[in-house]
């Protein structure tokens, strides 16, 4: 009974041995999530991908989208001209484009893409390289806005007008959709 179990730890030992010692994320046979399917109860289906596993340092990351509109009315997907990308130690995220209302000072720079049934939307964010100045992998999410109705809030603003207001009615229509994780390694060169 002792040899069964030594002999069972042994071969166990010996199948993750090689997994730890590679380390994760590092080695080229690992498994890499570099392209992300999701669809929501509307019928949108949202893709989210990178072209390679890998990026070096000095280099931006383009993450490409594509949503197709499966469902049976227009959506808007919702875009903020200034996103600030977010990274967290590895942990990256491209915020939804979802206002704060009371945000003193901030302009209304939001932009608004139809998207028919049966139609779709392709794009990409891109992740500056000053957000990733060491080797590491890099965890990425994206948030993603949408609404169904724009009256009155696809628009400049005009003299006189209050960007909190505008910024207020689309808080209230946007809903949100978090796709991830896509996984990318950064190597020095």
């Amino acid at each position: 009974m002792y040899r069964r179990v030594m002999f069972k730890v042994f071969l166990v030992a010996l199948l993750l041995c090689p997994i730890f010692a590679n380390g994760f994320g590092q080695d080229t046979n690992d498994l890499w999530v570099t392209r992300v399917q999701a669809e929501t109860n509307t019928g949108l289906l949202i893709t989210l991908w990178v072209e390679n596993r890998e990026i070096r340092v000095d280099r931006d990351l383009p993450v490409r989208i594509s949503i197709r509109n499966n469902g049976s009315e227009a959506i808007y997907f919702v875009r903020k001209d200034d996103t600030q990308i977010i990274n967290d130690r590895g942990d990256v995220l491209i915020p939804s484009p979802v206002p704060i209302p009371e945000d003193e000072g901030s302009e209304y720079d939001y932009s608004f893409h139809k998207i028919k049934p049966g139609k779709e939307y392709s794009g990409q964010f891109v992740i500056p390289h000053k957000l990733f100045q060491e080797e590491f992998d890099l965890n990425i999410k994206a948030g993603l806005g949408f609404v169904k109705d724009i009256t009155g809030l696809d628009r400049g603003l005009k003299d006189g007008d209050d960007p909190d207001r505008l910024r207020g009615i689309l808080f209230r229509r946007v809903d949100v959709v978090v796709v991830g994780e896509l996984r990318v390694f950064v190597r020095r060169k």
